[in-house]
């Protein structure tokens, strides 16, 4: 596990102020459909457009606040909600790829649809676990399981988190967490601020940075090799709505770039090469037909 970093409060912002959390209740049901689009390229050359992924999800909340696993965790303890992912369709498009191109996307994606992961959620919104689920005596392939792991890892850690105390309109607050973007170990800072605050929903608008230090990774043309990441800088500006009752982003929006500098073997000779790349990810929320008023807790 982890370790659990905490949230820093950097302004309490106007009154009214209000607590807000990851308050969800067992047998709730909702979907969560996420779209990442994106281009790569050599710097200083053309950019390439690449193919939109489209990942949607049911969850159903298994254990809520009313009875929430306890995890200790720097001399406390988190409590935390648990959640049943089920993948509803998983696909790559692209406007520009041939039929052929758009099926050998595809196919790898194909045994992901059914499959089933546990999320673990705290109440300041981190998504503390995340694995797949044995289910039926058996547990996905490595294969299905690294292209879920892959899927998902945008929304493990998408820079949404709340402050342990009440916040109002002009709020900001700050949190860090490790991540591994494509295998690379880095380190990722939100800067969250508080736009708007009503009675059902909160508008948060996020500034991401990630940054890693020098160290080997994947060679990106010959698996039996190893690269050496000179620079890894990460930018992204977003926006969310989140509904107040569940801590549920309604919809978010998160635009972001990064570059970063490698050098490795190249037919016998180090060569170094300076990659960038930028994306869009957008996420949308709705409820089964029981919504988020049923009283039900």
């Amino acid at each position: 596990m982890r370790s659990f970093d905490g949230v820093t409060l950097l302004e309490p912002g106007q009154e009214p102020r209000v607590p807000l959390r990851v308050s969800r209740w067992a047998g709730l049901r909702y979907r969560a459909d996420v779209e990442t689009s994106g281009s790569f390229g050599l710097e200083g050359q053309a950019i390439a457009a690449g193919p939109t992924l489209s990942l949607g999800v049911d969850v159903e909340v298994l254990r809520g606040l009313g009875d929430p696993i306890e995890l200790r965790a720097d001399g406390g303890v988190i409590r935390a909600i648990e959640e049943r992912l089920t993948v509803r369709h998983a696909s790559l498009a692209s406007p520009d790829a041939s039929a052929a191109e758009r099926e050998l996307w595809n196919r790898g994606l194909a045994a992901l649809p059914e499959t089933t992961l546990l999320q673990q959620t705290s109440e300041a919104g981190e998504v503390i676990s995340l694995e797949g689920e044995l289910v039926g005596g058996r547990v996905p392939s490595p294969e299905v399981q690294r292209a879920l792991t892959d899927s998902l890892e945008m929304q493990r850690h998408f820079p949404f988190r709340f402050p342990e105390q009440p916040v109002g309109v002009g709020a900001s607050w700050r949190f860090r967490e490790h991540i591994r973007p494509r295998g690379v170990e880095a380190v990722q800072v939100a800067d969250v601020r508080l736009r708007t605050l009503d009675s059902e929903t909160v508008t948060l608008q996020v500034v991401v940075r990630q940054e890693a230090a020098r160290q080997d990774v994947p060679h990106p043309l010959d698996a039996r090799l190893t690269a050496v990441l000179e620079q890894y800088r990460g930018d992204a500006e977003g926006q969310l709505v989140v509904q107040r009752e569940t801590g549920l982003p309604l919809t978010a929006r998160l635009v972001g770039t990064v570059r970063l500098a490698m050098s490795g073997a190249v037919a016998g000779r180090i060569e170094r090469a300076a990659f960038v790349m930028a994306t869009v990810t957008t996420l949308r929320t709705r409820f089964d037909d029981a919504g988020a008023g049923d009283t039900g807790r």
